[in-house]
């Protein structure tokens, strides 16, 4: 197998220029006789541009070859930018090789993205020699492993060609620890994983581990940190952040409008990404019968497509998803509004392309250790982006009136007083540490409080749910002598 392979396109030794190209002239270089190298000579006014069509299915690292001189020569100096990326500086003048030897370069400008990508080049100074162009390199092999570098090609990387992070990070990269805050849901809480810091929060600040704050919480939305966010920050009298990440999807967006809310005025200066993933087990169908993984089970050899053709925030429900955000669109511009930035997990061609790059874990539901490392090259991709608003020192904001909330999903101990109810845990610890007060059926059970506050506030209840037939028990609640509810 040649694996993710590669998209190649190099003129330097005579062939067609096969992609398409403007503001530049095909030249020879030399003499044919004695050195028959073709280039893309840039055109040093007007600059040019280079268009192409990727063939893979998920962003790959893009690779500029270039003609080079050493240190001192007169080739231009120029600024390339793919797509709407942020742009890369290129001077040819540096290499070693001798003050009249030409060598080509190769060189990482940024990474592809599925389908049409735009490289625009405009030269920064009038030396004598034009910038040239040798070639266009993606390497879909090296987006494989998760790990976006080439060691093969020796790209220049990431890091030193667009200031961009990879994982691992090294202590060089980041001068002090990066504080992290993250809520959402089961995967990035770092279900089914052999070890919850696999999750892509805990390898974002790998470096400083005890500095990333990991919030999450399986199986509910954004309406309990929304409520509870001083209740569930430790230390959170003095504690700030650089880094706040948010991953809900639809059923989770209950709550989100206010969350997003509160966490801007207690931290106003964190840099904040809304993180965007999906299942293939939420998304794919057979196409011949429309059954998910769910009826058909996880067969590799059904022929898998994507649902309502790759919706992946609300695929089935439309305008009446019975949710606070039934749009996608909707909360990634409450995120970008308030200074935010968008990650989204790239969505394949077909379910089993995500399926043979090992993204997800057996459940098809949950990211596996090689997509979570996958998550996190593309967060850092954004972050390293914003490396001043990331590092600069922070205002603390307020809670205002603040919040007081009692949890003992994940665990944790009961802090209030109860009677006629029993701690009990859901499930395995090993697959679903949920533990929650299972109430006497017959008897009734009660909950008392202290409140905080000097004046009455809203109260909210969480409890265990399933779709409409299943067979909880319904219940009538009463606060103190109100009006029950049922």
């Amino acid at each position: 197998s040649f694996g993710l392979g590669d998209q190649c396109y190099s003129w330097f030794m005579g062939e067609d220029v096969k992609l398409k190209y403007h503001g530049a002239e095909q030249k020879l270089v030399g003499s044919i006789e004695h050195s028959e190298k073709w280039v893309l000579e840039v055109d040093p006014v007007n600059g040019g541009m280079l268009s192409f069509e990727s063939k893979f299915s998920l962003p790959v690292p893009v690779g500029l070859s270039y003609m080079s001189k050493r240190e001192g020569s007169n080739y231009t100096v120029a600024e390339v930018r793919l797509n709407h990326d942020k742009p890369v500086t290129i001077d040819p003048n540096y290499n070693h090789e001798g003050s009249f030897v030409h060598i080509s370069v190769l060189y990482q400008i940024g990474f592809a993205q599925p389908g049409k990508n735009v490289i625009s080049i405009k030269t920064l100074d009038r030396r004598g020699e034009p910038f040239q162009v040798a070639g266009l390199f993606l390497c879909g092999v090296c987006a494989e492993t998760g790990n976006l570098g080439s060691g093969a090609l020796k790209f220049a990387g990431v890091a030193s060609a667009v200031g961009e992070w990879k994982y691992p990070l090294h202590p060089e990269t980041i001068k002090r620890p990066l504080r992290i805050l993250s809520f959402g849901a089961s995967t990035t809480w770092g279900a089914a994983l052999d070890h919850r810091h696999q999750a892509y929060p805990w390898l974002l600040g790998e470096l400083y581990i005890d500095y990333v704050d990991n919030l999450s919480v399986r199986a509910t939305g954004a309406d309990y940190p929304s409520i509870c966010l001083e209740s569930m920050i430790p230390e959170a009298e003095t504690k700030n952040y650089d880094v706040i990440m948010l991953e809900f999807n639809m059923y989770g967006s209950n709550g989100f409008p206010l969350l997003m809310k509160r966490l801007r005025e207690r931290y106003p200066d964190a840099v904040v990404v809304l993180v965007h993933l999906w299942s293939i087990l939420a998304l794919a169908r057979d196409e011949a019968t429309g059954m998910g993984p769910n009826q058909l089970g996880k067969g590799l050899n059904v022929n898998w497509v994507w649902d309502n053709g790759g919706e992946t925030y609300n695929p089935r429900h439309g305008e009446n998803c019975g949710q606070e955000i039934c749009d996608g669109t909707l909360m990634e511009k409450l995120v970008q509004e308030a200074g935010g930035y968008i990650y989204k997990l790239p969505l394949p061609e077909t379910p089993k392309i995500a399926i043979d790059n090992g993204w997800f874990a057996e459940d098809w539901h949950h990211l596996s250790p090689l997509g979570h490392r996958f998550v996190t090259d593309g967060i850092l991709g954004i972050l390293s982006q914003h490396q001043t608003d990331l590092l600069k020192q922070k205002q603390l904001g307020s809670f205002g009136l603040g919040d007081q909330c009692y949890s003992w999903f994940m665990g944790g101990e009961v802090k209030l007083k109860y009677n006629g109810a029993e701690h009990k845990l859901l499930g395995s610890i090993e697959h679903s540490e949920k533990w929650v007060l299972e109430v006497d059926p017959v008897n009734g059970g009660m909950l008392s409080f202290e409140s905080k506050f000097s004046l009455p506030v809203p109260v909210g209840l969480s409890y265990m749910s399933k779709r409409e037939g299943s067979n909880y028990t319904v219940a009538e609640v009463r606060l103190n002598h109100d009006k029950p509810v049922s």
